[in-house]
């Protein structure tokens, strides 16, 4: 943001340095993670970066059409899924909106309920024990939302659950198109979660949220199933992200 540059008191080259400098090394982790994807996105706000610039841009050479090489120890990676990139991609996605949100709201708009909800995204999921347990962390991930500090910023009933102080807070804010496309996958996830081992493939609208999901009931292959879903939550979080990037300052 314009506001962190100036908090930093960067010339427009010398950001352009420390932006470099980001970059290179935010590729280096996700190569050593296994999470590099083909668009990685970062947003730098006075809410998620130190209020001094960590890095001297005259000690940063900005070099191009030269490889860099990073070792990665594949041995290390024998757990993870086919699809680290998109655990990476939503992780990233997750900090950039609660980046922006905080820039204009001074809180977080997504919380994590554990750390492990996010270790599960990178899992593989070889059976149907593996997708009950990833479906239900990624369930209680999808509707996590700072419903505390969201109560302040909209009208709504005490009682009101967490998804219902979120879609009360997008639609006082954006159309109602765009808050129910992003409220009906939110609304499935949590349908989603109660499925075996949680509660049973019974319990009401699991089949109904397997049929939105585009998913075949009962499951043949978890991995595409999994990878589904996460392309699925990687989508909503991306209409979230374009949303918040529409709010103005004086919202």
């Amino acid at each position: 943001s314009r506001t962190l540059q100036a908090v930093w008191d960067l010339s427009d080259e010398d950001l352009g340095k420390v932006l470099y400098e980001y970059g290179k090394r935010r590729i280096k982790d996700k190569v050593l993670e296994g999470t590099i994807t083909g668009h990685e996105e970062l947003q730098f706000t006075t809410a998620n970066m130190p209020s001094r610039c960590p890095f001297d841009p005259d000690m940063i050479k900005v070099l191009f059409n030269v490889p860099v090489e990073f070792p990665v120890d594949s041995e290390s990676f024998a757990v993870i899924g086919k699809s680290p990139g998109l655990a990476g991609d939503i992780i990233d996605l997750r900090d950039n909106i609660n980046a922006l949100f905080h820039e204009h709201f001074k809180c977080q708009l997504l919380l994590l309920p554990q750390e492990r909800h996010l270790l599960e995204l990178f899992l593989r999921c070889d059976n149907r024990e593996d997708f009950g347990y990833r479906v239900a962390s990624l369930g209680g991930l999808a509707v996590a939302s700072n419903s505390t500090d969201l109560r302040s910023l909209v009208s709504v009933k005490e009682n009101s659950q967490s998804l219902d102080v979120l879609g009360a807070f997008l639609r006082s804010k954006f159309s109602n198109e765009d808050t129910s496309l992003i409220m009906d996958s939110l609304k499935r996830f949590n349908h989603l979660r109660r499925m075996y081992p949680v509660h049973t493939d019974r319990a009401t609208g699991v089949l109904e949220a397997f049929q939105y999901f585009g998913l075949t009931y009962p499951i043949r292959d978890y991995r595409q199933a999994w990878t589904k879903l996460l392309e699925a939550y990687k989508t909503t979080l991306q209409q979230v992200l374009e949303l918040i990037k529409q709010i103005k300052k004086d919202d």
